[in-house]
């Protein structure tokens, strides 16, 4: 279970730069695992390669992966999903670590609505479980099917590292305002509040998301 937001923490300034750094370098960091927009245009992670020095045989896949990433990333930016989805598959075939193509697959599916696209984020975060973005999306997928208690544990591995991720605590107040604990969800918009107000020069969304934060404390104290 995460630990609660500080409020006093946000107050006092402590660690508001690494919020700040964070809200603002997010794009550079979260753009492999986006849970929005267009999948991911990156080079392969090598997750399984072994600890024996590279060999042709090796080589010759890394080459075949990155061929096959880029086709299938190309398909997708022209709308044939289904297409892309069979690129990425291929990757996984050699791959089956290779997290990229296993997020791809899981945002294909989610778009789709398919339930089987919190299996792919889950592959994805066994491969890389210190990706934060890559539980995002398993929330996300949780979520899409209504499985609250998956969400919820998504989310909680997102805080346990990083107390102060934004998307976390949106997603988290959100989830407890579903569930009917006032108490939970106020505090997370507090903190969500907290950490926006903080922020100089917030962008519209940012601007939007504050307002509703603080229409969400305001309604619970009615």
């Amino acid at each position: 279970m995460d630990m609660p937001i500080r409020i006093a923490d946000h107050a006092e300034g402590n660690g508001m730069g690494a919020v700040h750094r964070y809200v603002m370098g997010c794009r550079r960091h979260c753009r492999k695992y986006s849970d929005g927009g267009r999948l991911p245009s990156v080079q392969p992670r090598r997750h399984s390669r072994s600890m024996d020095a590279p060999n042709e045989s090796g080589n010759k896949r890394d080459v075949a992966i990155g061929n096959l990433m880029r086709d299938g990333t190309e398909l997708n930016r022209r709308g044939d999903h289904r297409a892309a989805e069979v690129v990425f598959r291929q990757i996984v075939e050699l791959d089956e670590r290779h997290v990229p193509a296993l997020n791809a697959i899981g945002l294909i599916a989610l778009r789709s609505q398919r339930a089987d696209a919190a299996d792919w984020f889950q592959r994805a975060v066994e491969a890389d479980p210190t990706a934060s973005p890559l539980w995002i999306n398993l929330a996300s997928a949780a979520r899409a099917v209504g499985n609250s208690g998956e969400e919820a544990r998504a989310l909680h591995a997102v805080l346990a590292m990083d107390q102060q991720h934004m998307v976390a605590n949106v997603r988290m107040a959100e989830l407890l305002d579903r569930q009917g604990d006032e108490a939970g969800a106020v505090q997370r918009w507090q903190g969500v509040a907290t950490m926006l107000s903080a922020i100089d020069n917030l962008s519209p969304q940012g601007e939007s998301l504050l307002e509703q934060a603080r229409a969400r404390i305001t309604a619970f104290g009615e």
